[in-house]
């Protein structure tokens, strides 16, 4: 919404600032958001604008005016998912009012796009990953499982000694990391560890959404976002901060549908689709570099937010907050909260603990039936191979030339 500049003479009442606003609601976050009607007003002030006194302050800071309405700024995610909110509640209210500049209209189109082909990215990017990498890993485990039961097991299920050792496929059998369920377990867990943190990014935005007030009925949608010029917590000088004090219902609906809900679901799949490539691994070497690829595609929406939008819209997108109301507590209360986090966060360690054995025991599809009968045998054959030509500082472990050749 546009803010206009205050007039010489409000500028000289002591111990007041007026704020000046068009269409403007309370100023004050805790209370329900509506229109404010005005008495007594000045003839000289002009009827189309609305004024809100202001109580009269010295801090300045974005943080200090936060506490003093009694609210919490919980600022937009630096990310592509950050700036689909900052369009809904920001662009979109001013072009559907008629309120909306080139600029807006231009910047809405472009971001809008941008955050389709992310979402598309994404979900292509674990297509492939699923096509390309994990069903070839898995065809080519399944392969060696197969011969290995053939070559190494009798009829009856027992171990044929000698089949095991003319076995050729061991080397590749025992490079498959499924079959060492405590190295590949360590792994996955650090791996929903990892998609633990996006799913606890997205339940934040769903509460920071639900605890914002509700626009009140009539109010301009226009309303739902404050400008106001404030000065940085460094002191450099004043910039211009979009508050997000109210939604309305259809954006609040869109912001679940548009930013929650598919977030939430991208990373459930992610998750499992981690699962699978890291247990269809087929060498313990490019275990790792499965793991780091698998961060980049978590990753794609800051690299795609950071690298195709201009410095000044990001600067825009950091500079809005999402003013929610702040729930007054005593210590105690803040000491049951603590509590009740630690509580939260055990069970969350629980949940991927639990998660990941309840997976390899009965949900990975990367040897289906498996009877966890690899571990055993390839433990003693990958240490018959581990036999180091030279020890730790042993001296004159490589000599040169052939002994058995010597000449003269």
């Amino acid at each position: 919404m546009a803010t206009l500049k205050l007039d010489e003479k409000f500028k000289e009442k002591p111990g007041e600032m007026m704020k000046i606003s068009r269409n403007c609601g309370v100023l004050d976050c805790g209370q329900r958001w509506g229109r404010r009607n005005t008495e007594d007003e000045d003839p000289a002030v002009r009827p189309d604008v609305q004024y809100t006194q202001l109580p009269e302050t010295t801090e300045s800071s974005p943080s200090s005016a936060a506490s003093k309405r009694n609210t919490d700024m919980e600022p937009l995610p630096q990310d592509m998912w950050g700036v689909s909110m900052f369009l809904m509640v920001k662009d979109l209210p001013d072009i559907i009012g008629g309120h909306s500049t080139a600029l807006q209209k231009s910047r809405i189109f472009y971001a809008l796009g941008m955050c389709t082909l992310n979402v598309v990215v994404q979900i292509t990017m674990l297509h492939w990953i699923g096509s390309f990498v994990v069903m070839p890993a898995m065809e080519s485990t399944q392969t060696q499982y197969y011969y290995f039961h053939q070559a190494a097991f009798l009829e009856d299920g027992s171990l044929d000694e000698e089949g095991w050792s003319a076995f050729e496929g061991k080397d590749k059998l025992c490079q498959s990391v499924i079959g060492n369920p405590g190295f590949l377990c360590v792994l996955l867990f650090f791996w929903s560890a990892r998609m633990l943190v996006e799913f606890k990014d997205a339940r934040d935005i769903a509460t920071e959404i639900h605890r914002l007030p509700d626009l009140a009925p009539g109010t301009p949608t226009t309303d739902m976002v404050i400008e106001r010029e404030e000065e940085d917590n460094v002191g450099i000088g004043s910039r211009l901060h979009n508050h997000i004090v109210a939604l309305n219902n259809p954006t609040r609906i869109c912001l679940y549908l548009g930013v929650v809900a598919p977030r939430l679901c991208i990373t459930g799949y992610l998750w499992f689709m981690g699962l699978e490539w890291l247990s269809a691994t087929v060498k313990f070497q490019d275990l790792v570099l499965n793991s780091l690829a698998l961060g980049f595609v978590v990753d794609v929406d800051e690299l795609f937010y950071a690298a195709f939008f201009p410095d000044k819209f990001r600067k825009q997108v950091k500079m809005t907050t999402m003013d929610c109301p702040r729930i007054i507590m005593t210590q105690e209360d803040l000491d049951e909260q603590m509590l009740s986090r630690f509580h939260q966060n055990t069970f969350f360690v629980l949940i991927c603990a639990g998660s990941v054995v309840t997976y390899y025991l009965c949900f990975q599809t990367v040897l289906p039936g498996f009877k966890f009968d690899i571990d055993k045998l390839c433990e003693q054959h990958l240490l018959n191979r581990g036999t180091l030509v030279c020890k730790a500082f042993q001296p004159d472990c490589f000599p040169y030339g052939n002994p058995g050749n010597s000449s003269g």
